[in-house]
């Protein structure tokens, strides 16, 4: 595995969450840093995930969320829920949102870095502590980040990268220094 990959999906992940976290505001109480996958594990939260694949790797992004604590009700209060619908679903259904965003983000890095990929849907896992169930599948390489809202953890994210067989020791994913270009296409709306 080349290790500049590993500091490349650094800043693709970091890139990514910053601007998923744009739509959510209240930026000025919220600190983000690079975490252990320990620390997501001991919270016990939810997982949507969302891939992006190209001819030769894999990425398995994963948005790590609160179902019921004081970092849930942070969310719920951003977003307005419909008198005919269950909070919870409605809940849900935000947060799948954002994981377009954060995947949809990932997906415009690659292809500023001339990578032809494809993204899925997001899927909410019925597990917790996902991170030990891609760890079982070998990842070549993982990086997680993580959003504290007044020393609280509120919301985490990780990517996994997976080299499809005969690129293992080939692949280089470089990524420009300067950030990628802020244009409309490609953009996801929140519905």
């Amino acid at each position: 595995m080349n290790p500049a990959n590993h500091k490349n999906l650094a800043t693709i992940l970091g890139q990514s969450f910053n601007e998923m976290l744009s739509s959510i505001g209240k930026q000025q109480t919220l600190s983000i840093s690079t975490v252990e996958k320990k620390l997501i594990q001991s919270l016990g939260f939810k997982s949507v995930m969302c891939s992006i694949a190209s001819s030769s790797f894999k990425l398995n992004m994963l948005l790590h969320f609160p179902l019921d604590n004081l970092a849930a009700s942070h969310f719920i209060a951003l977003i307005n829920v419909d008198a005919g619908k269950d909070a919870q679903q409605h809940y849900l259904d935000y947060i799948s949102e954002l994981t377009n965003s954060l995947c949809g983000t990932a997906n415009r890095i690659l292809g500023v870095c001339g990578f032809s990929t494809g993204m899925s849907t997001p899927v909410t896992l019925q597990i917790t502590n996902s991170t030990l169930h891609m760890d079982a599948i070998t990842p070549g390489s993982e990086v997680h980040i993580g959003c504290f809202l007044n020393g609280g953890p509120l919301i985490f994210a990780s990517l996994y990268l997976f080299i499809n067989q005969g690129f293992e020791n080939n692949l280089l994913i470089t990524v420009p220094e300067v950030g990628i270009a802020t244009e409309n296409s490609g953009e996801l709306e929140f519905f």
